[in-house]
């Protein structure tokens, strides 16, 4: 089965048209490439901002860009653009084959290792062609507690032009996830000092603070390096085995480069409990740090004269209580508020998709497999709805892209952004964290990575969150889109499906 495009639309017969040319991949032989594909090249990357992912179905008006949205890119685009002579790709699901085609003939000799969750790790080496075993290596990272996930999705490159370059994206590193859905990525360029990279990497420890902690003492002009190196630090310790070997060599490869230029805050999960403590370890991951970040960021009279609305939109929803106010309008709102207690739960919006959305995108339910919210976790929290809105997005023209990126904004009483967030984190306490003995200790379950921009850093190109303003407030027939359900009583999809386990019985069939 193929999945076609047919009057604009993407319908689901089969595996997704790839964003590579067309052609047979070999490690000596470049795919063929078409005329039609622009050549892309470094300019064509906004350094420390924002990218749509392409969606090629949508057409040049969708992708070009516009104002202070810059052009949509695909992984082929962005490799080629960068040109890497190494490269490290940390992601939940990694497709090795997909990602090998994205890079060009050249660049595929170039050394390129993959990180996952240890379950997903003999997938992974078995999926990688035999003609690329010297140059491509593999690692699992240990997950220590039931229900967490290694989520993050980062990408980094070292490009022939002494330049490393850091893609924190919302995208899983498989096909479908770079086709026919709203995905998005940031990017930061960092040159390499060139006297430390010819001493080599054994000096590189000099550069950066060795304390795991460095987000609390570094250099204001560096803390963007400083917080990603604290995560892979923390991420990946020493005792994790050979995945520490792998990321160790980034490290001092980060530390070698300036990112002095880049204002902008990493903002991380890692699995575990961290106590209250007068090195603030509480606040090192989940909505602590983003809370600790907006509160040296902005003045309480910032907060409270410009920070009226806050709006959170994702691919998936966890359990989060029986009652908003166990976590979602309590701990959860008063960190996207910088530390304000006491919010009206009115100020919180939730974008998540409809089930109207999810048939009428252009994958149709089959879009539905990767937003896997079910129906047996609906029913414990029944209160959402009144936070829910739809997804939109005809701004961009990805209306029928069904929303894979995930994107947290405060909004003004204008409705301009005054920060945005673009991170892994859906909506969940295994992503975000919850609090416990009393608000004394954090406990985290997932790896996730995001990046926080604040409006103030960014005046010369306005943040643009990834969904349209205003907010369309869900119909009181409307109800989110549940990945275990099949709707009998409504219309079947363009492939005549009637939900996404319909889609997975034919896909899989």
């Amino acid at each position: 089965m193929k999945r076609q495009f047919v009057e604009g639309k993407c319908v689901h017969n089969g595996n997704t048209p790839s964003t590579a040319p067309e052609g047979k991949m070999s490690k000596s032989g470049d795919v063929g490439v078409q005329n039609t594909l622009a050549e892309p090249n470094s300019s064509d990357l906004m350094d420390g901002g924002v990218h749509l992912v392409k969606v090629e179905c949508l057409g040049t008006e969708a992708n070009n860009g516009k104002g202070n949205v810059p052009r949509a890119l695909s992984l082929f685009e962005l490799i080629r653009a960068i040109r890497p002579i190494a490269s490290i790709h940390f992601n939940y699901c990694i497709d090795p084959q997909w990602v090998l085609r994205q890079y060009s003939r050249r660049l595929r000799e170039c050394p390129i290792a993959f990180v996952v969750g240890h379950q997903q790790l003999q997938a992974l080496r078995s999926a990688v062609p035999s003609a690329f075993a010297a140059s491509v290596r593999c690692a699992g990272v240990p997950m220590p507690f039931a229900y967490g996930t290694h989520h993050a999705k980062l990408s980094l490159f070292e490009a022939n032009d002494r330049a490393l370059h850091v893609v924190i994206s919302t995208a899983n590193l498989v096909e479908e996830d770079w086709t026919a859905k709203t995905q998005a990525f940031y990017h930061a360029r960092g040159k390499l000092d060139t006297d430390d990279v010819e001493r080599g990497a054994g000096t590189a420890s000099t550069s950066v603070a060795d304390d795991a902690d460095a987000t609390t003492s570094s250099a204001p002009l560096q803390r963007f390096r400083d917080d990603l190196v604290a995560y892979l630090r923390a991420a990946y310790p020493a005792g994790a085995g050979e995945v520490h070997q792998i990321v160790q060599f980034w490290v001092d490869r980060i530390g070698q480069a300036d990112f002095s230029h880049i204002p902008d805050r990493i903002v991380a999960s890692v699995p575990g409990r961290y106590q209250k403590s007068p090195a603030g370890a509480m606040c090192r991951f989940g909505h602590l740090r983003l809370r600790q970040l907006l509160s040296e960021a902005f003045s309480a009279e910032e907060r409270g004269r410009h920070h009226k609305t806050f709006v959170g939109q994702f691919s998936s929803i966890g359990s989060l209580g029986a009652r908003a106010e166990a976590w979602l309008c309590d701990e959860f709102l008063t960190s996207l508020s910088g530390g304000k207690s006491m919010l009206s739960a009115s100020a919180l919006k939730l974008i998540y998709p409809t089930v109207e959305n999810v048939r009428d995108s252009l994958e149709g339910y089959a879009a539905g497999l990767s937003l896997p919210y079910s129906s047996q976790t609906h029913r414990k929290q029944p209160y959402l709805k009144q936070f829910l809105h739809q997804w939109k997005c005809e701004r961009f023209k990805r209306h029928a892209a069904s929303p894979h990126v995930k994107s947290y904004v405060a909004l003004d009483s204008a409705g301009q952004c005054q920060w945005l967030l673009l991170t892994s984190a859906n909506l969940s306490h295994s992503a975000w964290g919850k609090l416990e003995k009393g608000g004394t200790q954090m406990f985290v379950r997932s790896f996730e990575l995001g990046v926080l921009m604040c409006a103030k850093d960014h005046q010369r190109r306005a943040l643009f969150p990834p969904f349209d303003l205003p907010l369309t407030k869900y119909a009181a027939d409307d109800e989110p889109f549940l990945v275990d359900m099949l709707y009998t009583t409504k219309p079947t999809d363009a492939n005549g499906f009637r939900g996404a386990m319909d889609a997975r019985a034919a896909l899989t069939g």
